[in-house]
């Protein structure tokens, strides 16, 4: 069966966002999931891939030409910065059962993720694996070691398609809120309405301390393809594709999910506009400046107050 086009199927996932929003507290409501088990695909099958597409930072012009020297000085280059992995419009074959579509997509990405191991430095399959989003700039990067405990590397910069709601943490069901915190990675779900998805796993002990007592919180957070989101993180078809080869190499609960409001932590702290965030962001900053530091994932635990705790 042929995907249809990329613009009918963006307002097809709209719509559907939109019923799912009356019914359901997440991207996709479903129970019972795991990865898909491992199988032999037969035949040869390969899906056609679009090259890269790679964003790299604007560097300011330069010229031999002389200046006036009443002119202002022209602006000085941009720090360089690692090219971004766009989200794509290639649309993977959704008429396929959940195990093929997840087999394919493992042997057809396969490749690309090598490579971008191999460019890091870091073994694959990894022993360590993280996702670290950032709300603000809509990003979404990858971390892995080839050591147990060892610095963790970037593998790659992922641009984020899609994700609702607004800076702050989800605190209820219907909010349309992306969470912020430390997750992992519950499952993953092949037969998915959005190509391929891994659930996060909010609400996490934070969450439900923090979160009102009169109402649901909501569940179902996921990160997967196509271009629409209710409190998700969609990746488009492609992308998540590759996110999916990388986390297949890991159990369940083992791929870490941090999600930050910003990479600029400090900016909103100083910012009064979001004071009511403040001591939250503040204590997820523990974390991130932790990490930042040292490049090593670390277990997290949360205490009674809802307040986040990193150990080793």
């Amino acid at each position: 069966m042929k995907a249809p086009p990329f613009a009918a199927r963006l307002l097809g996932a709209l719509a559907l966002a939109a019923s799912l929003l009356a019914a359901a507290p997440g991207c996709h409501s479903q129970a019972e999931a795991d990865f898909p088990q491992t199988a032999t695909l037969r035949g040869p099958g390969r899906l056609s891939v679009t090259g890269p597409l790679l964003a790299m930072a604007p560097v300011a012009p330069t010229s031999d030409v002389p200046q006036s020297p009443f002119l202002a000085a022209p602006a000085p280059a941009l720090p360089a910065r690692d090219p971004v992995r766009m989200w794509t419009t290639w649309e993977g074959d959704d008429s396929l059962p959940g195990m093929l579509r997840s087999q394919l997509a493992q042997r057809t990405r396969l490749p690309v993720v090598k490579e971008l191991f191999e460019k890091a430095g870091v073994a694959f399959p990894p022993a360590d694996l993280g996702f670290v989003a950032y709300k603000a700039e809509k990003e979404l990067e990858v971390w892995a070691s080839s050591e147990t405990g060892g610095e963790a590397k970037k593998i790659a910069t992922y641009a984020i398609c899609a994700a609702s709601g607004v800076l702050g943490p989800k605190r209820y069901e219907g909010d349309l809120q992306v969470p912020e915190g430390y997750y992992v990675i519950s499952y993953g779900w092949a037969e998915s309405a959005f190509h391929l998805e891994m659930k996060v796993s909010y609400p996490n002990m934070v969450d439900r301390v923090r979160g009102p007592r009169t109402r649901p919180l909501g569940g179902d957070i996921m990160i997967h393809g196509a271009c629409g989101s209710i409190g998700c993180l969609a990746m488009s078809d492609e992308r998540v594709e590759e996110l999916w080869t990388m986390a297949r190499t890991k159990r369940d609960t083992e791929v870490k999910v941090h999600i930050y409001p910003s990479r600029d932590l400090n900016a909103l702290l100083r910012d009064p506009e979001h004071e009511k965030h403040h001591a939250f962001w503040q204590n997820l900053k523990e974390g991130k400046d932790r990490f930042d530091k040292d490049h090593r994932f670390f277990a997290v635990k949360a205490d009674w107050r809802g307040v986040y705790m990193f150990g080793d």
